[in-house]
């Protein structure tokens, strides 16, 4: 996002009370609401991407990234086609949060996404200490996040590559091309990206081939053939190779698995 640090408040001692968690699936069609939450909400993108503009900040989330919308905050969100947005939504009641908090973060070790997904196993748990226990959990995901805001921030342009590469998925898609397109030498290119994200830009393109050729595999009737073309890769048996290289999973088990 490209926040000014120096721009965050200091952070207090968190107060904050969980409200609920649940998985979100949209539509695969493109799909836009208008809304003023009556409470915060943590979102953690797992497939798909997520497009919002909040107070009137425009920002985009991709498998990884987490969103924190505040209560009260007029926002449009959508998502955005071919895949449909899949995420992880947990609405709660945070009192203080600091003044100038970014709105997205990436979920760097992933910590977030395992703290909400805890609260989500034991959402159902007829424990009387449920609420205690959950209240914890979500001080921790708070305090990671207001941990990755106070850290190195991810400049907006990791973003920009990504929303490249998201524009021309279904395009061969080279190194040199970023390069040339940033402004940028090759060596440069791949040292910033790979500092910023902890890959390559090539391996960051193929998982955002992977992770859209996986929506598709579950949310349409498409052949892996189809599916391969609209997501850039060659042909099927590349696709396939892909999937259990980069998701442990075959293509077939997937799709069995999907009901």
């Amino acid at each position: 996002m490209g926040t000014d640090l120096s721009g965050i408040a200091e952070p207090e001692p968190i107060r904050a009370a969980f409200d609920d968690v649940y998985y979100f699936v949209s539509d695969v069609e493109r799909h836009q609401q208008r809304t003023v939450a009556k409470l915060d909400l943590i979102n953690i993108i797992l497939g798909g991407s997520y497009s919002a503009e909040i107070a009137g900040r425009r920002l985009t989330a991709w498998p990884g990234d987490v969103v924190f919308a505040p209560r009260g905050v007029p926002r449009v969100e959508r998502n955005e086609p071919p895949g449909p947005l899949r995420c992880l939504a947990v609405s709660l009641r945070w009192q203080n949060p600091p003044r100038g908090l970014p709105f997205l973060r990436r979920d760097k070790g992933g910590r977030i996404r395992m703290l909400a997904e805890w609260l989500h196993a034991g959402r159902d748990l007829p424990s009387p200490s449920w609420q205690h226990i959950a209240d914890s959990y979500l001080r921790a995901m708070l305090g990671e996040y207001l941990r990755l805001c106070l850290a190195e921030v991810e400049h907006e342009w990791v973003h920009e590559v990504r929303r490249y590469v998201q524009d021309r998925i279904e395009e061969r898609i080279t190194l040199e091309e970023l390069a040339a397109h940033f402004h940028v030498s090759k060596y440069h290119f791949v040292r910033k990206f790979k500092k910023m994200t902890g890959e390559t830009p090539m391996a960051a393109v193929r998982r955002m081939r992977v992770e859209l050729a996986r929506d598709l595999v579950l949310n349409t009737e498409l052949t892996l053939s189809e599916i391969a073309l609209k997501v850039g890769i060659t042909n099927q048996y590349h696709l396939s190779r892909l999937f259990r290289k980069i998701l442990g999973v075959g293509v077939q088990d997937l799709r069995r698995g999907r009901g």
